[in-house]
């Protein structure tokens, strides 16, 4: 088992693993994974799109990629101190085995090395209790709602993992 950032050859198993994990699971696909599939529809560009402070784990498992995360600590996003971490997914049958674990691990490793960034961030959907036992698992906290993200809140949950300084 192999867990590295993903590169250029790696293009066309990622937007199929990903185009899976929508059709398995139509009403935990994010609006960041649709946009991403929506705005890549060309297989050799999907990791274009991402520029330096962001990147996409993967894993794998007797050569085809079985998982992936990906993060983002661009200094546009609304928290300039937070980096995002989205789309973890990883095939059925592997479920339950470490390679969830692995891609988190690797994640926050990378999140370490951004200059400046305080905590990991990952949102889902409230219903969905396998990602919050996850998170809550490896030292996630739910992050506090504003007044102003009430509606949010009922169908979306937020967890932060604090970096350290």
């Amino acid at each position: 088992m192999e867990v590295r950032s993903l590169r250029k050859a790696d293009e066309a198993s990622y937007r199929a693993l990903r185009i899976e994990s929508i059709e398995q699971a139509p009403d935990l696909a994010t609006p960041r994974i649709l946009q991403e599939l929506d705005n890549t529809r060309n297989a050799n560009a999907v990791l274009d799109a991402y520029g330096p402070q962001q990147c996409v784990f993967g894993t794998f498992y007797g050569g085809s990629l079985v998982g992936v995360v990906a993060m983002d600590a661009s200094p546009d996003r609304p928290d300039p101190h937070d980096v995002e971490l989205w789309g973890l997914y990883v095939v059925p049958r592997l479920r339950g085995t470490p390679i969830s674990q692995l891609l988190l691990e690797a994640a926050i490793a990378w999140a370490r090395h951004q200059p400046g960034k305080l905590t990991v961030s990952v949102e889902f959907a409230r219903s969905n209790r396998y990602a919050f036992r996850f998170f809550d698992r490896n030292y996630f906290s739910v992050r506090p709602t504003q007044e102003h993200e009430e509606r949010f809140s009922q169908e979306r949950m937020r967890m932060d993992y604090f970096l350290g300084e």
